[in-house]
């Protein structure tokens, strides 16, 4: 992206509402917003949020993004394998995994983050929030700050290097 301004979904991929997604050997960088969102756009008549189902991300680079590396806002079954995000920054959360479950109905459920490094982002390396479950980081490098919020349900850290951990209960 080579505009001026600041657009939250100035994003380079945008999955929604996909199923048996994979995205392989991308270079992402300098965006206005994420490098990757991952959501859904319907809403039922029940007026609840659908979800994605069965995405990968895997031997990704993503840098220079101004709101998130990875926005994951409505996901059941996602896999982020040998991937590296660094210096997003500019607008929060500036994260380099965001697990935004923000809209009801929506949810971030069987996340598995393996063999990836997370540096020199604004503010997180992970950041939780809303309806989010059994999430593993197996094997990766997260150098900066990691917030979890108290409706997680479920984290698993497993041979991984941690900068800093918050948790709000």
């Amino acid at each position: 992206y080579t505009g001026e301004s600041f657009v939250q979904h100035g994003y380079a991929i945008r999955l929604a509402d996909c199923k048996n997604a994979t995205v392989r050997g991308a270079e992402i960088a300098h965006m206005r917003g994420d490098g990757i969102s991952v959501f859904s756009d319907t809403v039922g008549e029940d007026g609840l949020r659908g979800h994605c189902t069965d995405v990968t991300i895997e031997d990704c680079h993503i840098y220079n993004c101004l709101r998130n590396g990875i926005s994951l806002t409505s996901v059941m079954g996602c896999v982020i394998r040998n991937t590296e995000i660094h210096d997003v920054q500019g607008t929060m959360p500036q994260a380099a995994l965001d697990m935004e479950a923000e809209y009801p109905g929506s949810r971030n459920h069987n996340v598995r983050v393996e063999d990836c490094h997370f540096y020199k982002n604004g503010s997180w390396s992970i950041a939780t929030v809303g309806d989010v479950a059994n999430v593993e980081i197996i094997r990766s490098t997260l150098e900066d700050r990691i917030t979890v919020s108290q409706e997680t349900d479920g984290i698993r850290f497993e041979d991984s290097s941690l900068g800093m951990v918050g948790i709000h209960c």
